[in-house]
């Protein structure tokens, strides 16, 4: 399912931000936005986020939220960089 494709990129971004690895983490966000582009253009995708929420996602919702999530990793490989590894 493209929906798995899209959370274990995720999942690969959060454990590569978390062990410092920010050019690997920037890598899988690249993918999870790629596979998410496809996702919010799906009928199923938007006729779901219209039932639940009276909206849609557009483009530009994915890039915020890419940026978003590129800064949170980006914080976290530098902690990781100025204090080790975090245990989880």
């Amino acid at each position: 399912m493209v929906t798995n494709k899209a959370l274990t990129e995720l999942k690969l971004w959060a454990c590569a931000a978390h062990e410092g690895r920010g050019e690997r983490a920037k890598q899988h966000l690249v993918t999870f936005a790629h596979v998410a582009a496809g996702i919010i253009a799906s009928t199923e995708f938007r006729q779901r986020c219209e039932e639940l929420y009276g909206q849609h996602f557009d483009p530009g919702d994915l890039d915020r939220t890419t940026k978003f999530l590129d800064a949170i990793a980006n914080i976290e490989v530098r902690q990781t960089e100025v204090f080790g590894s975090a245990q989880a």
